[in-house]
């Protein structure tokens, strides 16, 4: 018997010119040579058995770092002016020549001669799965070793996230009350179809198909057990091509067509550029809504984060006009004014205000959060900008977003868009320049009426930022202040030059507590470091009653307090990804 990884990947597979790495006893390796000839150009006795995958293992640990730092170093040469075929042609004939460059280049026009991945879109190839297939079977090597390779365990973590984006769960729970996550509860049975993004959990209900696109390598401790269930698959799709995204849409064989569809897509970081924006946003969101709508789904509910400068004082309803903020509010605005405009597409539209909860691992509040435990575990008060703080920033739980979600699809499924946009439509106003119209396929034209169901949706608490400032750090033991009249002044003129220095005071400590943590929480989603858009001034106030009257919605979480906090940390102290400290320092 002997153990036979290889080398060489599907093209050296279709050309017969694999490397076979042998492991196994010396008359065994003569006896499969024969028979491995046949498939590869190089037979290779590694040693005895096992010592083939071993072999394989390390080679790939090479290839995947490369592959990483080639992206890296292409990527900053094209933000550094250099054009991608000219940069490659330098690397592969230099000393950072490697096959990540010279022909597996993540690059478009890197290597005109060939066609790598990223010729075909990133589609296919199976690459990075291939790669990660031995690695699965044996990442971490053992302890006696003396040896933990911390490099390559980073770059194995980073490869495992990026071969799961996005996911595509299917699951079928036949069984009437098998297991419910949220406690809500679906009146009939049918066809739930998701596109979920960061961690924001659209319950699989017992008697419906769910499908769900889970856009992230994090998915917090309890939804890893909805994988666990028998009834549970998973798929991969690329979501900005349209024949991936009908793919999605087909349900299993036997089953009803999707019933329910949940859109919870998008690029929430700030700081990408608009043409990211267009891709993974606006685009994505265009292609869902037109397949949506050839499906003649009975809800489609997109979820719309709150990227918008809200005025410190007013209505705060459905009507009022508000302005998206940069780059980033602009393409989630524009998504839903083209969403709005698909004829026979059931859409609406559920608007959130600052999002926290168990698992959320995004935005300001949860950011907020962290830095509140640092100040609470170095015993000293906790400084923001912005005095006196008495603008509001709303807030909403997670659970109360997926239970908003789901009444609204129920709302809508039950009366169709025509009546819906008689009772709860409102005008989605233009808010782009006029010259993209032409520029983006799927732009609608300034003057287009689009009118669509908007509901907002926050909790009860009506906080301003020094409220959530009180009290999280309360909760730690601490007290919050704000910076005094020099840094707040500097902050609103060139907020770029304060980051660091606003850092400097707690990020250390952060890496302290996860690392004198019981157990220590080398890995976790959370930071203490403030950007510039945690950083910003944001007012978010979105006035819920609508929802309430219409779709009878009823809050699970109205209250942003110390119990709602200590769920939150409790349950990110179980899954390990919060530090645990009995004692401060």
């Amino acid at each position: 018997m002997i153990d036979a990884p290889v080398s060489g990947g599907v093209a050296g597979a279709k050309a017969g010119t694999l490397s076979f790495l042998v492991g196994g006893t010396n008359d065994a390796f003569h006896r499969a040579s024969p028979i491995l000839a046949h498939m590869g150009k190089k037979i290779i006795h590694c040693g005895p058995s096992g010592a083939g995958l071993a072999a394989k293992i390390c080679n790939n640990l090479v290839l995947g770092v490369q592959q990483i730092v080639v992206g890296e170093a292409m990527l900053l040469g094209q933000k550094l002016g250099l054009e991608p075929a000219i940069l490659a042609g330098v690397i592969n004939s230099s000393t950072g020549a490697c096959w990540a460059s010279s022909v597996n280049n993540p690059v478009a026009g890197a290597l005109p001669d060939k066609e790598p991945p990223c010729t075909r879109d990133y589609e296919g190839g199976f690459a990075t799965s291939l790669m990660l297939k031995p690695l699965a079977a044996s990442p971490y090597p053992p302890p006696c070793l003396g040896n933990p390779l911390r490099l390559s365990l980073v770059r194995i973590s980073i490869l495992f996230a990026e071969s799961n984006f996005p996911e595509i769960i299917h699951t079928n729970a036949p069984s009437p009350n098998r297991w419910r996550i949220t406690g809500l509860e679906p009146e009939d049975s049918g066809q739930v179809l998701g596109f979920a993004a960061h961690n924001v959990l659209i319950p699989p209900y017992p008697t419906y198909h769910c499908l769900l696109i889970q856009i992230d390598s994090y998915l917090g401790a309890e939804f890893p057990k909805v994988l666990e269930q028998p009834t549970v698959e998973y798929r991969q799709a690329n979501l900005t091509i349209p024949s991936a995204v009908a793919s999605c849409f087909d349900p299993p064989e036997g089953q009803e067509p999707y019933t329910y569809v949940f859109d919870l897509t998008g690029e929430i970081q700030w700081n990408f550029a608009e043409k990211v924006q267009v891709e993974k946003t606006f685009n994505i969101a265009r292609l869902l809504g037109v397949e949506a709508a050839k499906r003649k789904v009975k809800a489609y509910v997109r979820l719309q984060h709150p990227f918008y400068e809200c005025k410190e004082k007013g209505t705060h309803d459905e009507k009022e006009d508000v302005k998206p903020d940069d780059v980033l509010g602009t393409w989630w605005h524009e998504s839903l004014r083209m969403l709005a405009a698909i004829d026979d597409l059931n859409l609406v539209i559920l608007r959130t205000a600052m999002v926290y909860g168990p698992y959320v691992h995004y935005g300001v509040v949860m950011g907020f959060l962290a830095v509140a435990a640092v100040y609470g575990y170095i015993k000293q008060p906790m400084k923001a900008l912005w005095s006196p703080g008495k603008h509001p920033t709303h807030t909403v739980h997670v659970e109360d977003v997926a239970g908003g979600l789901w009444a609204c699809a129920e709302w809508m499924a039950k009366i169709g868009r025509t009546e819906a946009n008689a009772i709860a439509g409102e005008e989605i106003l233009f808010k782009n320049e006029k010259s993209k119209v032409k520029q983006v396929e799927g732009m609608i034209p300034a003057d287009h009426k689009c009118i669509a169901p908007l509901f907002n949706i926050e909790d009860d608490s009506q906080v301003t930022m020094a409220d959530v400032g009180n009290i999280f750090t309360s909760y730690f033991g601490t007290t919050f202040e704000f910076h005094n009249l020099v840094v707040n002044t500097m902050a609103k003129f060139k907020l770029d030059d304060t980051v660091e220095e606003i850092n400097e005071s707690h990020v250390g400590y952060w890496t302290e507590m996860i690392t004198k943590s019981n157990p220590p929480v080398p890995n976790t989603p959370y930071t203490a470091y403030m950007d510039i858009y945690h950083l910003k001034k944001h007012v978010v106030s979105f006035n819920a009653q609508k929802l309430k009257e219409i779709v009878d919605y009823k809050l699970r979480r109205p209250k942003l307090d110390h119990e709602t906090v200590k769920e939150v940390i409790d349950k990110l102290k179980a899954e390990g990804s919060w530090p645990n400290l009995e004692q401060t320092p």
